[in-house]
């Protein structure tokens, strides 16, 4: 005989559905508590300046075909 109490199926399947949205939901939560608490390094660079990236001059000629 087996000594386990009888859970229907339904209930485990909700119970787990519990227990995996739960989960998702406090790990939501706990990043975007951590991302709230991250300090915004903004001070490089003052209002006027913006950083500019100096990208490769690429010079593109076309080919002659024959």
């Amino acid at each position: 005989m087996n000594s386990y109490p009888s859970v229907s199926p339904f209930r485990l399947e909700f119970l787990l559905h519990l227990l995996i949205t739960g989960g998702l939901l406090l790990t939501g939560l706990l990043a975007a508590r951590q991302v709230q608490s991250l300090p915004l390094n903004t001070s490089r660079y003052s209002v006027d300046q913006t950083p500019v990236f100096d990208l490769p001059e690429v010079i593109v000629r076309p080919t002659h075909r024959r």
